[in-house]
């Protein structure tokens, strides 16, 4: 009996002691995401802010060929 006893302790620190391991794993990738989400994010707002900055200064002109247009002066538009 002592013997059962002594088998389901050791079996179940090899459970808890995975379990735990796993755990700090998971953890650590979840982190490591967020870190990598929160970075992309950064780029993305310093990216935009450049394209913003850009655009306040472009005439109508500028902003059609951006479009991927082509402007007309003779009827002030973008066609």
């Amino acid at each position: 009996m002592t013997r059962i006893i002594i088998i389901l302790a050791a079996v179940l620190a090899i459970g808890a002691g995975g379990y735990l391991a796993a755990k700090r794993l998971y953890d650590a990738g979840r982190e490591a995401e967020r870190a990598e989400t929160l970075k992309r994010a950064m780029e993305l707002v310093i990216e935009r802010d450049k394209i913003d900055a850009d655009l306040k200064t472009a005439s109508p002109a500028d902003i059609c060929h951006r479009l991927g247009g082509r402007w007309l002066p003779d009827e002030n538009e973008c066609g």
